[in-house]
């Protein structure tokens, strides 16, 4: 990140974890290599809070933008609020 990190988030099996951060992006990094595995950028302002589904294939993020997303893996927003 560019920008401060905000939260982090382990995936179910440990196996990936997700970072928020103030300047309204999420990282999925691959917990083995450090590698990054995708960032995802569509909240308006910092992203405070993030937390796996326990299927370990979707996640819900939060920020000071007022939404929550509900993300796939895959960088599709599935709900918002």
């Amino acid at each position: 990140h560019s920008a401060p990190v905000c939260y982090l988030q382990w995936s179910p099996d440990d196996s990936q974890l997700l970072t928020c951060c103030t300047a309204g992006r999420i990282c999925r990094w691959a917990a083995a290599t450090g590698a990054l595995e995708r960032l995802y950028a569509q909240h308006e302002e910092a992203v405070q809070a993030c937390a796996w589904l326990p299927d370990g294939r979707h996640f819900i993020s939060g920020g000071l933008d007022k939404r929550l997303l509900l993300w796939a893996l895959d960088g599709s927003v599935l709900q918002a609020w």
